[in-house]
């Protein structure tokens, strides 16, 4: 079944979370489908990011807002 999943990564200087969340959910991607990675520095591991991977399949949807 394909899904559409969404991807967040915010740093410090740019938390605008809830508004990243709010324009993946308007493109279609399911609320419990999010993934988001809160980093300190450009070296942070992106630990939601690397889980996203291991769920996606060939078929799904991956939208990201910025990275």
């Amino acid at each position: 079944m394909k899904k559409t999943y969404g991807y967040i990564r915010v740093t410090p200087e740019d938390a605008n979370e809830g508004s990243y969340f709010a324009r993946l959910t308007e493109a279609g991607a399911a609320a419990d489908l999010i993934y988001m990675d809160k980093v300190l520095s450009p070296t942070t591991d992106c630990a939601a990011l690397h889980r996203l991977f291991k769920e996606l399949r060939p078929s799904d949807t991956l939208l990201i807002v910025r990275l």
